[in-house]
């Protein structure tokens, strides 16, 4: 599902994209963006959650600037509510941080702070943040940016203490949340059929 067909006019990449599906429609790529997959597998049941497991904990959502303002500058869509959704899939109590959405701040991460030479001024831009988490009151913060991931759980903690939290992804988060039940043998084999269908129309052959 390519939901960027018409809103990314401001990315090259895109725009060039445009031109090679005018030349020829099968040149389209079709793609959906992780947010929407988690939110298309839990809603068409083909996961199942416990949200018992994640009782005694008050859950938080960290907006990256990655996921929100970035996409929603170059493509016209940020991801504010769609990760919102999938943690209330799995947790009982959540809780908003302030400022929320497009205004929440930065991490300090971003821009290659996080893996350059200066971690004093990525934990100084970072310091909202941490004031943001601490005023929410939640014992984990979920985040779907790997810069923020790391930021917020290894460089915050250490510049500024008094304020202990929880940092996890959201796969992570809904992998938690699992409910494994095994498959029966019918849906063995039409998983495997279908799986060898996708093989051939990509045109890899079959696996052994």
């Amino acid at each position: 599902m390519n939901i960027y067909k018409e809103k990314a006019r401001h990315s090259g990449a895109s725009l060039g994209m445009k031109e090679c599906v005018k030349q020829d429609p099968a040149n389209e790529i079709r793609f959906i963006y992780l947010y929407e997959y988690l939110v298309e597998l839990i809603q068409a049941g083909k996961i199942k959650l416990d949200k018992s497991v994640n009782a005694g904990k008050t859950f938080t959502w960290h907006d990256s600037c990655k996921h929100g303002r970035e996409l929603e500058r170059h493509f016209g869509k940020g991801f504010y509510d769609e990760p919102r959704w999938i943690i209330s899939q799995c947790v009982d109590d959540f809780i908003d941080m302030e400022p929320t959405r497009g205004n929440s701040h930065c991490c300090g991460a971003g821009g290659g702070m996080w893996p350059g030479p200066y971690p004093d001024e990525s934990a100084w831009h970072g310091r909202e943040k941490y004031r943001s988490i601490k005023n929410s009151g939640a014992d984990v913060v979920v985040v779907g940016c790997s810069n923020c991931h790391d930021q917020l759980m290894k460089r915050l903690p250490k510049h500024y203490q008094g304020y202990k939290y929880e940092v996890r992804y959201i796969w992570e988060l809904v992998a938690e949340t699992l409910v494994l039940q095994p498959w029966s043998d019918e849906e063995t084999a039409t998983a495997e059929a279908e799986a060898k269908e996708q093989w051939k129309r990509l045109g890899l052959g079959e696996t052994d």
